[in-house]
């Protein structure tokens, strides 16, 4: 049977490299001169014009944050349950 914990490093590996698709996926290889007279609305579009996947990346990186921060409380959750029966055992 696989280890627990040897599964939980897994996701988090793979919940990190899913993350850095994404901001590979969002970033803008055309360098901007300039881009403090921009408004956030023109930066968006100009990054959405000039990424690799704009959409999909941006959707990458909230999948996996969200994904990461269950995990962890997951992952604290049951550290917490299983010191709690060890205690209540001794």
């Amino acid at each position: 049977m696989i280890n627990r914990k040897k599964i939980i490093q897994s996701l988090y590996f793979v919940l990190l490299l899913i993350w850095l698709i994404g901001v590979i996926l969002t970033l803008n290889f055309l360098p901007m001169q300039d881009p403090d007279t921009l408004t956030l609305d023109e930066k968006i579009n100009l990054q959405k014009q000039f990424s690799i996947n704009y959409d999909l990346g941006h959707l990458f990186i909230k999948i996996s944050e969200v994904s990461l921060i269950t995990l962890t409380i997951y992952t604290i959750v049951s550290f917490l349950l299983t010191k709690y029966k060890k205690e209540k055992q001794s």
